[in-house]
C-alpha cells in the first residue's frame, strides 16, 4: 500500500519546477500530448506522482498514440532490487490492461483467454486415427477475471479479428509443426504469405460463435505411441503484436 518515492514526477515539469525552452517554439518543436492515464503512487509530501501509466500522443489529426510507464519509486538501495524488479512487471502488465478500457483514446485492444478444451492429459486415447481438439476464447484476462475492475461486465473485442494456429511437438517442445499440413512453424510467430493473408494451409479463422475445433489426423505411422505437447495459439489479423496461446501434454496410446 506504500513504497519509499524519491524521483516524483509530473506533467510538463522539469526538475527545478519549469519547463524547457522548447515549450516556446511549437511550430518548431511540434508538442506531443502527454495524458496521466493511471495513478499507481502518490508523492505525499509533494503532491507529485510517484508511479503512473502515460499517454503520449502524436500531433496531428489522427494521432497515433503509446504508453509508458514511469516508475518514481526508490533506489535499489532503499526499495531492494527484487520489489523494483517485481513491480517494474507488474505495472508493466497492468498497462496493458489499463490501456486497453473502451472509449479510450489509442486503446490497446485485448486478446482473450484461450484455453484447450480436449484432449488434455486425463484424456484417454487409445489408438486414435484423429483426435478432435476444442479450444475456447473468453474475453478475460489469464484467470478468468476482468482485464481490470474498470471494465464493463461482458466486455468483448471482435472475435472476426481472431486466427488461430494449431500445433504439435513430438519432441517436448524443441520443434513444432502444424496439425493442419505436418510442416514446421515457429511459436509465437503467425504463418503468413505476402499479399494473401495468414497461410491458409496452417491457419484457422474464428467461428465467432462458441468453442472452437480442428480434426486433427494422427496416423500411427507418424504419431506412434508416446507424449505429445499440443499447443494453440491466437492471433489478431491486422495486428502483429501480441499474442494468447494454450498449451497441453497429451498421451497417445498404441
Amino acid at each position: 500500500t506504500s513504497t519509499q518515492i524519491s524521483r516524483p514526477f509530473h506533467l510538463a515539469i522539469g526538475y527545478s519546477g519549469g519547463v524547457g525552452d522548447e515549450f516556446a517554439y511549437p511550430d518548431a518543436h511540434p508538442r506531443y500530448q502527454a495524458q496521466l492515464v493511471r495513478r499507481y503512487y502518490d508523492h505525499e509530501s509533494s503532491g507529485l506522482v510517484g508511479s503512473g501509466l502515460i499517454r503520449l500522443q502524436e500531433p496531428g489529426l489522427d494521432p497515433r498514440g503509446g504508453y509508458v510507464v514511469v516508475n518514481g519509486i526508490d533506489r535499489t538501495t532503499e526499495s531492494g532490487s527484487s520489489f523494483i524488479a517485481r513491480y517494474s512487471m507488474l505495472s508493466l502488465v497492468h498497462s496493458f490492461f489499463g490501456g486497453g478500457l473502451p472509449s479510450t483514446p489509442n486503446r490497446i485492444r485485448q486478446l482473450p483467454r484461450l484455453q484447450i478444451l480436449s484432449p488434455t492429459l486425463i484424456t484417454e486415447l487409445d489408438d486414435p486415427d484423429s483426435i478432435e481438439v476444442r479450444w475456447s476464447s473468453e474475453w478475460t484476462r489469464w484467470d478468468g477475471k476482468k482485464y481490470t475492475q474498470l471494465y464493463p461486465d461482458g466486455f468483448s473485442e471482435s472475435a472476426a479479428q481472431l486466427v488461430y494456429v494449431p500445433m504439435v511437438s513430438k519432441d517436448n517442445g524443441k520443434t513444432w509443426v502444424s496439425m493442419m499440413d505436418g510442416q514446421p512453424v515457429t511459436p509465437g510467430t503467425i504463418p503468413w504469405i505476402d499479399g494473401v493473408g495468414p497461410n491458409p494451409a496452417q491457419t484457422r479463422a474464428d467461428a465467432v460463435a462458441g468453442d472452437e475445433s480442428y480434426t486433427w489426423s494422427t496416423p500411427p505411422a507418424e504419431f506412434p505411441k508416446g507424449s505429445y505437447l499440443i499447443r494453440i495459439e491466437g492471433f489478431r489479423l491486422d495486428e502483429a503484436l501480441h499474442y494468447t496461446q494454450h498449451m497441453e501434454k497429451i498421451y497417445v496410446n498404441r
